[in-house]
């Protein structure tokens, strides 16, 4: 069995963030996690820094995964 099989059977909601641009976590990264894992919403910004520059977008994005009755 191989780690992205393993991924495939977590059958809990999964916020995966990635930033366009990051060297360090490239937003290739999160988007395959997001293919990998069969609950997962992906969110990606256009900057390394864009959850910090836009902490009211972030907040926003987490309380609604966490909360998704709200986006309702």
């Amino acid at each position: 069995m191989t780690d992205a099989s393993i991924l495939g059977r977590i059958a809990a909601p999964a916020l995966v963030l990635g930033h366009e641009n990051d060297p360090i976590h490239p937003a290739e990264v999160a988007r395959r996690l997001g293919e990998l894992l069969p609950n997962a919403e992906v969110r990606i910004w256009p900057e390394p820094l864009g959850m910090l520059d836009d902490f009211s977008a972030f907040a926003e994005t987490i309380g609604l995964f966490l909360t998704p009755e709200a986006a309702a």
